[in-house]
């Protein structure tokens, strides 16, 4: 009887101070990746990326980016909220790093030109609990690290300077989300 008692008293307990119980933790999200294309945002022009949801709130990405005399390495890590839909608040943080062309018409050729950019990420995220479409849009704000080099006629040699560019951006992100486990 006692027995009873105390099942029937610690169910009310659970109940009553949500704590989680096995049918509820299967609503939330598992272990998802993305795949998906971005216009745009933390990978600059196009890029393909991959983005892997590790625990309900936090999600790792990592691409490839197309530049029109380059490429680029996105890198970036994301919280999202409300991890029982589909639908999420995001904000990330990343770097990017970018090699480009750089050309001279007077000299001879051209050399690359590095840059790493400092990324956030403030938007929007639909991402199915199963598999599905996976999109964002997100405004994506720059802070682009440059060396810059020049010749300084008047001392007659080349002067380097380290320069910060900040940027407002934004993206757009269309792809398929599938779960792992």
């Amino acid at each position: 009887m006692w027995t009873l008692i105390l099942l029937f008293l610690v169910s009310v307990q659970i109940n009553l101070f949500g704590i989680e119980t096995s049918s509820k933790v299967s609503k939330v999200r598992k272990e998802t990746f993305a795949i998906f294309a971005e216009l745009g945002g933390q990978g600059i022009f196009v890029s393909l990326n991959g983005d892997y949801l590790f625990h309900p709130n936090f999600s790792l990405r990592g691409g490839l980016s197309f530049l029109i005399f380059g490429y680029g390495i996105p890198f970036s890590i994301y919280y999202l909220t409300n991890a029982r839909t589909s639908h999420h608040f995001e904000l990330g943080l990343g770097l990017t790093y970018t090699n480009v062309a750089s050309f001279s018409f007077f000299g001879s050729g051209s050399s690359p030109k590095e840059s790493l950019l400092l990324t956030g990420s403030i938007g929007y995220r639909y991402q199915p609990l199963k598999d599905g479409l996976f999109i964002r849009l997100c405004f994506t704000p720059l802070a682009i690290f440059e060396k810059n080099e020049y010749y300084d006629t008047n001392r007659n040699q080349t002067v380097t300077k380290n320069v910060i560019k900040l940027r407002p951006f934004a993206g757009i992100s269309l792809g398929y989300s599938f779960s792992i486990k």
